[in-house]
């Protein structure tokens, strides 16, 4: 596959638009069309992440910080952080960056954090971004209807929560009239046509409207394509920093912070909060979190799980009665990369090797 071809993939996972305003995602290292035999996943591209990449023979990395995040006047090797850009630059391998788009998506790297510490669904800790649900309407002959509702699909249409491919069709009778120097897929110009055609609907997110419109024409058999599409007013959907939502099994402080340690693997965990305190509405930012902490509060739960949480911020907590735990910004972020890793690994269904690198 291209690099370009695995981007997409990576982009209706993590879609762009969720990312941060002046967060620098995307591709920072590689030609867009390079072949793309194994590729890695890793939270950080440091020397060593770097030494296995190469190792393993990658020809793209795929990571959650990105390589450059400020801009840069000079790649001069004066230190070992450019002196890395540089070897990037020369190896011709590709490096895109998932950040905050990464922590926004549906089932992405909060969720990821939120169900190994035993929060199985949740709500955005911080609304950073609401997207408007559309309805798309497309007139379809009975030969192309599997053809045209699969593309739809595939292009990211017809999701409704845990249910994907949704669509609804109707019968009726297309009518026109090929004027002089069309090439009708049924018919002939000059000649009045009725077709029996499908009405055939889908609902969508805005920022998939192009992929999908685009999938559509190119499955769709006709010269000129009716479509409509429609705001589905009220129907917005939120995404955002952080999760917060009830715990399945509400358990004391102590236990939570129990759990948490041996879900991240991280037997020091800092921590405020009283041990015999019920917890059943946990709130979980994967990296630092602390400047979330009064929506926790806010949001009704007893306990905040994030990371590089500094010292005013524990103080605050106490006074807020909110149980805190900062589980290190590598352990509670790693656990949501591993999953990019999977989710990517299933959708190139084998096409291309996916290594993850801790």
């Amino acid at each position: 596959m291209k690099l370009s071809d695995i981007i997409a993939v990576l982009e209706t996972l993590a879609p762009p638009h969720l990312a941060l305003a002046d967060d620098p995602i995307g591709l920072h290292f590689g030609d867009p069309e390079q072949p793309v035999r194994r590729c890695a996943v890793c939270l950080d591209l440091t020397p060593g992440v770097w030494a296995d990449a190469c190792a393993a023979d990658c020809q793209a990395v795929f990571t959650h910080h990105p390589l450059i995040y400020n801009p840069l006047k000079s790649l001069a090797e004066t230190s070992p952080q450019r002196r890395l850009m540089t070897d990037v630059v020369r190896s011709g391998v590709g490096v895109y960056s998932l950040h905050t788009n990464w922590d926004a998506a549906p089932d992405g790297l909060n969720h990821a954090l939120a169900r190994a510490v035993g929060l199985e669904d949740g709500e955005p800790l911080e609304i950073t971004y609401r997207e408007k649900q559309l309805k798309l309407v497309v007139f379809v002959p009975q030969e192309a209807l599997e053809r045209v509702r699969v593309a739809l699909g595939e292009a990211g249409a017809g999701v409704i929560g845990a249910y994907s491919f949704c669509s609804f069709r109707t019968p009726g009778t297309g009518v026109f009239l090929p004027e002089s120097g069309a090439r009708p897929h049924i018919g002939q110009a000059g000649r009045f046509e009725e077709v029996e055609e499908l009405r055939l609907e889908v609902s969508l997110p805005e920022g998939a409207l192009d992929a999908v419109v685009d999938a559509m024409l190119a499955a769709h058999p006709y010269e000129e394509v009716a479509y409509d599409v429609y705001e589905l007013r009220g129907s917005e959907k939120a995404y955002g920093i952080g999760l917060i939502g009830d715990i399945a099994s509400p358990c004391s402080f102590a236990d939570l912070r129990e759990r948490v340690s041996c879900a991240l693997g991280h037997p020091a965990l800092r921590c405020e909060g009283a041990d015999s305190e019920t917890v059943r509405t946990l709130a979980v930012c994967g990296g630092a979190g602390g400047s979330l902490l009064e929506l926790a509060a806010k949001g009704g739960a007893q306990a905040y799980l994030t990371s590089d949480v500094r010292h005013h911020e524990f103080i605050a907590a106490q006074a807020l009665g909110l149980g805190l735990i900062d589980g290190t910004h590598y352990a509670t972020e790693i656990i949501g990369m591993r999953h990019l890793a999977d989710k990517l690994r299933q959708a190139l269904g084998g096409e291309v090797d996916v290594v993850f690198i801790p």
